[in-house]
């Protein structure tokens, strides 16, 4: 998901290019694909598929500017040298970083000098700062998690992923200490998927290792996919549906899917030991044919289309091969529980599901209940769900899965609202990020007189509100809020002082450097120097950290006030 779809910004000639090498371990280690993920450049440039897989011989290609800031030039040095040719000399290059991709050995405590790839780039530039990155972290997690034999994203496989991130992590900041460098520099990260892993920590090592730029300030812990597990793929697709009008298009869009939800994903799992009444409910929801590929054996977790005539856009999943307790209810909209005898883990399971909110179905043999009631006299202790005897009942059931199919996606969608929120918010902070950039750069030139760069930074400042949805007509026009409402929300929610109107006093108190001595004391000048401006310059690197601390407040403010305004009901 790219943070911004503009064109690269021209380098400003006043600031020194800072250079950026990166090497691979060796060829395919991936330097090249997370060059062009830094840069903004597409990763797959090439339509012949063939391109992928076909060697590249010579130099490689010239720098690429990073697509925030075009100062830091980006060289794709390709891979170490074999220790047998002569060894890198880059004295010139501010950073260097290794990609080391799976398989890549990085040296242990008994491995020869010339050996290892971290001492051989430390001595081809002594003094440039040395970080360290794994790459493939995508499909690494993707082989540990079948060689356990896990599948989907349920609670174990979130948990085997994390044990291996942090053993994989612990090896690449042990590698770094036996160089005597720092272990915070080691990074776990996937070019394919630059919103997941360490990415976003990694650019911010980067850039404020080499520009001194604080580009996520207060919020570099905090990340979209941290969020809820709660239908991550239904807040996907609602973001791409927002993508032509981007953030300010989300009220509208999440509006329009609430009155016609039949577009809506909706999940549903299905919980309950193999047997004839299982078969034969799979039979009724999937059609013909499918009691064979269940002998055959169901992969854990593997998502089924029910027909559009019973539940269009919604999924079965079984998810039967652990403890029911560890089911994560957040994902599900609907659970259907199967038990041909109602026990006491049917009846915990039932109470999470109660708990959490969601809607459950449980599904019993009609003989079994039959026998049951006679014997105690009375049906399920717990009135909660709404039971379907099989199969004299099944038509019943099929009609309250259709009947109630809107509802439940409208509260799945109200459910996943804030996870896309955050993705778009997330997309339109980095897109102000660089605009930020831009802006610090047309304002602060050299000898700027500080009234007209408070003018420029107070025009940028009133832009990224716009962008934001952080002003009383956006919500007024787009939220459907009242005049008086979205005062009092945004009074509430938007706690930056960025986010409100300020004056050009207050802001040059942020960014304004000490007044140098001769514009002091001229000001004490009688008549010649009476009224002249004691102010000092306007520094270009505070002008820009203000800037992005206000994209990073005004952010945040956005996020909520935006989620105040769109579940209100």
């Amino acid at each position: 998901m790219a943070c911004c779809e503009a064109e690269p910004a021209a380098p400003s000639p006043w600031l020194p290019e800072a250079r950026v090498g990166f090497v691979g371990a060796r060829r395919g280690s991936g330097a090249s694909w997370l060059v062009r993920a830094l840069s903004g450049q597409p990763l797959f440039p090439s339509t012949d598929a063939g391109a992928f897989f076909r060697r590249k011989d010579g130099p490689p290609e010239g720098p690429a500017p990073h697509r925030h800031f075009p100062q830091l030039a980006l060289h794709d040095l390709g891979a170490l040298p074999a220790p047998a040719h002569p060894p890198l000399s880059l004295p010139s290059f501010r950073c260097l970083v290794l990609v080391a991709g799976p398989e890549d050995d990085l040296g242990g405590e008994g491995e020869k000098e010339e050996g290892s790839p971290l001492r051989a780039l430390r001595r081809a530039a002594p003094r440039a700062a040395l970080l360290l990155v794994r790459s493939g972290a995508d499909a690494q997690s993707h082989t540990q998690r079948r060689r356990a034999g896990l599948w989907g994203r349920g609670p174990q496989e979130e948990e085997q992923e994390e044990e291996w991130q942090r053993r994989e992590r612990g090896h690449l900041e042990e590698a770094l200490r036996r160089e005597g460098l720092d272990p915070r520099d080691a990074f776990l990260l996937s070019a394919l998927q630059p919103h997941r892993y360490d990415f976003a920590r990694f650019e911010h090592r980067l850039v404020l290792g080499v520009l001194g730029l604080d580009i996520l300030g207060r919020g570099v812990d905090r990340s979209p996919q941290d969020l809820s597990a709660a239908s991550w793929k239904r807040a996907e697709e609602l973001f791409q549906a927002c993508q032509p009008g981007g953030l300010l298009a989300l009220p509208a869009t999440f509006r329009s899917t609430l009155e016609e939800p039949a577009s809506a994903r909706l999940e549903v799992a299905l919980v309950g030991e193999a047997g004839p009444l299982k078969s034969s409910l799979l039979r009724a929801l999937l059609g013909e044919g499918e009691e064979e590929e269940e002998e055959e054996g169901w992969p854990p977790w593997k998502a089924r289309p029910l027909p559009g005539s019973l539940l269009p856009r919604a999924f079965l999943r079984d998810v039967s091969g652990g403890p029911p307790l560890a089911l994560h209810l957040s994902r599900f909209d609907l659970i259907l529980l199967v038990c041909p005898q109602e026990g006491e883990a049917h009846q915990h399971l039932m109470a999470a599901v109660t708990s959490a909110g969601k809607e459950a179905f449980l599904i019993r043999s009609q003989a079994e209940a039959q026998e049951e009631k006679e014997e105690e006299g009375k049906g399920s202790a717990d009135p909660s769900p709404r039971a379907f005897l099989l199969p004299d009942e099944l038509p019943l059931l099929l009609e309250a899965l259709q009947s109630g199919g809107p509802g439940w996606k409208r509260q799945a969608l109200r459910s996943s609202l804030p996870e896309a929120l955050s993705l778009l918010v997330a997309e339109k902070a980095g897109a102000l990020r660089r605009e930020a950039w831009e802006r610090a750069l047309g304002a602060i030139p050299p000898s700027c007189p500080p009234q007209e760069a408070a003018a420029e930074l107070l025009a940028a400042l009133g832009g990224f509100r716009r962008e934001l949805g952080l002003e009383e007509a956006f919500l007024e026009g787009e939220a459907g809020m009242g005049p008086e409402e979205a005062a009092q929300v945004l009074q509430a929610e938007a706690r930056s002082p960025f986010a409100h109107p300020m004056a050009p006093e207050a802001l040059l108190g942020l960014v304004a450097g000490p007044p140098s001595l001769a514009s002091w004391a001229w000001s004490f000048v009688p008549f010649f120097g009476w009224g002249a401006q004691a102010e000092g310059p306007v520094p270009f690197a505070d002008a820009y950290r203000v800037l992005q601390r206000a994209v990073t407040e005004m952010a945040e403010d956005a996020e909520r006030v935006l989620r105040r305004a769109l579940l209100k009901e």
